[in-house]
């Protein structure tokens, strides 16, 4: 799997936490890459998901954080952040987010399914990058 690099990420991260979507920069010169991160379908889906609930931080441990945004239909918008230079390796439990007997799984960047995963699910990031997964049952 593949993780955008954290400059460019750290601007989806506003879809999990359901803030509005503000653009700072100058319109008329925005990269390819800035554009498609503010036009992405499916994270503006998870922006403005019908429940309207906002995200939280699950947890903390140094420079990587996890953070989840329960959706509508039972789905749960999950953003796994490692802000550090180095790669980690980041457990997630499923049970914990609400997942005891599992979860479906897609990756938001690479517009994958990643089937029916059980217990800890286990994300290998690279240094300053960030990861969208929605998972539902």
């Amino acid at each position: 799997m593949r993780s955008l690099p954290c400059v460019l990420s750290l601007r989806r991260l506003w879809a999990v936490l359901g803030a509005p979507l503000l653009a700072g920069n100058d319109l008329g010169k925005m990269s390819a890459a800035d554009k498609a991160i503010l036009t992405d379908r499916e994270v503006i889906g998870i922006d403005q998901d019908a429940l309207g609930k906002g995200g939280d931080r699950l947890r903390q441990i140094g420079e990587v954080s996890v953070w989840e945004r329960p959706l509508s239909g039972g789905r749960t918008a999950v953003a796994i952040v490692n802000a550090s230079w180095g790669s980690r390796d980041v457990p997630i439990d499923l049970a914990t987010i609400g997942f005891p007997n599992g979860a479906k799984a897609r990756d938001i960047w690479s517009t994958k399914g990643l089937g029916h995963l059980h217990g800890v699910l286990n994300q290998h990031l690279s240094g300053h990058s960030v990861r969208l997964l929605i998972l539902s049952e």
